[in-house]
């Protein structure tokens, strides 16, 4: 089972804002690194979804996150 990511404003503020402190710190070639790693992951998760150990928080917004080292 696969599913569609959707990234959030904050979500791409987040990796421009990391990839810019790569950058800066290490360079460009690290921040790309950086950049296909995570999109790397977020594929996995995408046809995965299922992966992990459920949590059990009673907040209505955190009720299907599931927990992965």
């Amino acid at each position: 089972m696969s599913v569609r990511v959707r990234r959030s404003e904050w979500c791409l503020g987040d990796l421009e804002h990391y990839a810019a402190w790569y950058d800066r710190e290490a360079g460009w070639e690290l921040a790309q690194r950086y950049l296909r790693a995570v999109a790397t992951s977020i594929e996995y998760l995408a046809e995965k979804p299922e992966i992990g150990r459920r949590t059990h928080f009673s907040t209505l917004e955190l009720r299907d996150l599931r927990c992965c080292p």
